[in-house]
């Protein structure tokens, strides 16, 4: 039975992979190639990029570490805070407030601000995916944390089980069974969130390249960027997968 829902999610991604690409074909015979290059021409001009050593180093490094260290700091504060709330209703209505303007300060409004306080630089870009990342993760370790079920809880207590096997046992599956998946979704909004900053702060990486061909009407690049943006994302997505598949599959 695993098999056979495993092979027919195969079938559909792939059919659903085909579908997209057949709209892509059609809009790019029905636009000239500087509105839509044709999928061909995207693959050879992504090839190409993915060839060039100085694309890994100079766009693709830096947009990567500058997410990575803004959904650290996003995780780290996010999660040690959604614990306290989930823990207290005190602090949860003191942390509410915060987490709701957080989540409703648009994007863009939000790294303008922090350009205007902290200037062309790295500290902007993180900060910004930091903060907008913060909220996800407070969420999903609150929720988690009131998802711990009561029963084991109670029988922990019973038997006397130490402090340790409690949070190993008991409350960790249950933070993990939200988390990771906010990790996921993390995973592609930091991504985004980091292009939006280093294209309103102008600074390298895929945010520069996507401005730089925008400017240039070098579409066939642009187009180009995104289909590796967007394979890079789902190699993400897909180890974030396997690490969640092989947690599921841990005994209790």
């Amino acid at each position: 039975m695993e098999f056979v829902l495993s092979k027919h999610s195969t079938v559909s991604y792939l059919l659903g992979v085909a579908i997209c690409l057949a709209l892509w074909t059609a809009a790019a015979e029905r636009f000239p190639s500087i509105i839509v290059p044709s999928p061909e021409a995207t693959v050879l001009a992504a090839v190409e990029l993915a060839m060039d050593r100085s694309f890994w180093s100079m766009t693709v490094l830096p947009t990567l570490s500058r997410a990575l260290v803004g959904g650290a700091v996003a995780a780290t504060i996010g999660i040690g805070f959604g614990l306290i709330a989930g823990y207290s209703r005190l602090a949860n209505g003191v942390l509410e407030p915060p987490r709701l303007i957080l989540s409703a300060v648009p994007a863009p409004v939000l790294v303008i601000l922090l350009l205007l306080w902290f200037g062309t630089n790295d500290k902007t870009i993180i900060l910004s995916v930091a903060i907008l990342l913060t909220p996800l993760f407070f969420v999903a370790s609150r929720d988690g944390l009131r998802g711990v079920d009561t029963k084991l809880v109670e029988m922990a207590s019973v038997y006397r089980f130490p402090l340790r096997q409690r949070l190993s046992l008991v409350v960790a599956p249950a933070l993990a069974i939200s988390i990771l998946p906010a990790t996921r979704v993390g995973v592609a909004n930091g991504l985004r969130l980091c292009i939006l900053a280093e294209i309103l702060v102008a600074s390298s990486g895929f945010g520069e390249e996507i401005a730089l061909s925008r400017q240039y009407l070098e579409t066939e690049k642009l187009f180009a960027l995104v289909l590796l943006l967007v394979l890079l994302i789902v190699c993400l997505e897909w180890s974030l997968d396997r690490l969640m598949h092989r947690n599921s599959l841990k005994p209790g």
